[in-house]
């Protein structure tokens, strides 16, 4: 066989032979993602973060849309719990995001060989985007009085990753922020 490095083979090799007293400590992971993806990642309500959340066990945060922020602002997605539910969270919105990502690419395309309206699903997908962010503004505002608009949980993010992952306009992944090794950080 070839190098399965990044299957799914390799990634349960991985966490079979993990010492089953780590897997139960708390771990954190950031990454950092598009601001204007977020609307549609975290889902009307947060819909799409509350079933992350209740799918693997682990916390989300998503860290708040900054007031006039340029057109290519990130945000930081910060995930806290045990180690397997920690990546299997970052897998599920990784999921999310791409598919999202390829929908909106797939309108992009098809929209610009229509017949005169090239430009009206980008624009349509834009308000949408705009309307989300605008949405969550609002609840955050309402429903989470003082808790910094962040969903999922309290606290805060914990800084951004320093690295870009993927192509221009993706998401950063990084460390912790808080110190810890290998982009993952242990808490008791």
């Amino acid at each position: 066989g070839g190098d399965d490095r990044g299957s799914v083979a390799w990634f349960n090799d991985l966490a079979v032979n993990m010492n089953p007293d780590y897997l139960g400590l708390n771990y954190c992971i950031n990454c950092s993602l598009p601001s204007a993806k977020c609307g549609a990642l975290i889902g009307r309500r947060g819909e799409h973060i509350t079933e992350v959340q209740h799918t693997t066990g682990a916390e989300i945060i998503i860290s708040k849309k900054e007031p006039n922020e340029p057109p290519d602002a990130h945000r930081t997605v910060t995930i806290t719990g045990p180690l397997l539910s920690v990546y299997g969270a970052h897998a599920l919105l990784m999921r999310h995001y791409n598919d999202e990502e390829a929908q909106f690419q797939a309108r992009v395309e098809g929209g610009a060989g229509g017949s005169g309206g090239g430009a009206a699903p980008v624009a349509v997908e834009d308000l949408q985007r705009k309307l989300a962010a605008l949405q969550e503004e609002l609840e955050a505002a309402r429903g989470h009085g003082g808790g910094g608009g962040h969903y999922g949980g309290k606290g805060g993010g914990r800084g951004p990753g320093p690295s870009r992952h993927g192509g221009g306009g993706g998401p950063r992944v990084g460390g912790g922020g808080d110190g810890g090794k290998g982009g993952a950080r242990n808490r008791r």
